[in-house]
């Protein structure tokens, strides 16, 4: 089931479908933790202008819980402990207002990470991700799979916030899944 160089992927599963399900709750939380100004800048700093925040649960395998991630994140902490074994990252992710993310790479092929974004608000205009060339925009309540192994950017030319669900899957444990329901 393993789809190999595409930069754009088609899956399904009913780990993703519960969380699309929920788009919703994520964005009403994702919105009080933006207002509450919770998001912290992304670490790498040399890949992207500024204006680029995140707050999550997990990243690249190390759990992030704390109290106030317990207290804020009621919505993003269920669905992390319902499914941490195949959660590498999750997090909330904005871009603000001319926020550019530079073109680059996150790891080398074959990995074991599925990136998905899962779009919670999504300005009008041109806001959008670019891997390997191929652009899109994301939509609310939908997700954007792709192969982050490919050099990819993003950007926000509006004048409004975008905040996607950033959730990094381990690949096998999903298309093995699929593999055992085909």
């Amino acid at each position: 089931m393993e789809i190999q160089n595409e930069e754009y992927l088609h899956v399904t599963h009913p780990l993703l479908e519960d969380f699309k399900k929920e788009s919703e709750k994520f964005k009403e939380e994702a919105e009080k933790i933006y207002k509450n100004n919770m998001l912290l800048e992304w670490l790498s700093k040399q890949i992207y202008n500024e204006g680029w925040k995140v707050l999550g649960t997990r990243y690249e395998g190390k759990t992030l819980l704390n109290e106030s991630i317990l207290e804020h994140c009621p919505v993003l902490t269920s669905f992390f402990k319902k499914y941490e074994p195949y959660i590498y990252s999750l997090a909330y992710s904005s871009l603000n207002p001319g926020t550019e993310i530079f073109p680059h790479f996150d790891r080398k092929s074959p990995h074991d990470v599925l990136r998905c974004h899962l779009g919670l608000i999504i300005p009008q205009g041109d806001c959008k991700l670019k891997v390997n060339g191929k652009e899109k925009k994301w939509n609310e309540g939908e997700f954007l799979i792709f192969d982050d192994s490919f050099i990819h950017e993003a950007w926000n030319h509006t004048n409004e916030k975008r905040i996607v669900l950033l959730i990094d899957l381990h690949r096998s444990k999903i298309f093995n899944d699929l593999d055992k329901t085909a």
